[in-house]
């Protein structure tokens, strides 16, 4: 297990947004939902890093990244998703995202269509919040779901079916 490292980008409107950081080999971006921050996926930073370059965003006016009065439609966070993943020079992203995060996802593809996108295809899920918190008595715990449900999280094929794991 790698540490977590907090790093931060500019977008091109100048805004900072905060990342956090583990691990090496193929990217895994992680987007949280509206008013959630890149905090809630610390188990699964800690827990993937040995196997991915686990990369978490704070979305402009959430977390660590900066709050402005500009740029809170999903339009908006698509376009900080795409300078992010061009800053990192990121390749072939398997995406979890949760919440808003599948909404700005979307409009990312919709803002790379022309084939630009670095995003690997609809590697998307939505998952809890308290994903990492679910284990003991014949629970899931959140990396034995990662791992048996890797088509779903880091397939290359169509969409899947979102995995929901209700809130305990």
């Amino acid at each position: 297990m790698s540490e977590i490292e907090q790093t931060q980008l500019v977008t091109s409107d100048g805004v900072e947004l905060s990342l956090l950081e583990a691990g090496s080999g193929s990217p895994l971006m992680m987007l949280p939902g509206w008013s959630q921050t890149a905090a809630m996926f610390r188990h699964q930073l800690k827990g993937l890093s040995d196997r991915y370059r686990v990369i978490a965003l704070d979305w402009r006016g959430h977390g660590h990244s900066q709050k402005v009065a500009h740029g809170y439609r999903l339009s908006r966070f698509a376009m900080d998703l795409h300078e992010v993943i061009e800053a990192l020079n990121l390749e072939s992203v398997a995406v979890l995202s949760h919440s808003m995060g599948n909404g700005v996802l979307w409009c990312h593809r919709d803002l790379t269509w022309d084939g630009s996108a670095r995003v690997g295809k609809n590697n998307t899920s939505d998952l809890s919040t308290r994903l990492g918190d679910v284990t003991g008595s014949g629970r899931v715990h959140a990396i034995e779901f990662l791992e048996s449900h890797a088509t779903v999280i880091l397939g290359h094929g169509t969409i899947s079916r979102s995995a929901i794991i209700p809130l305990l």
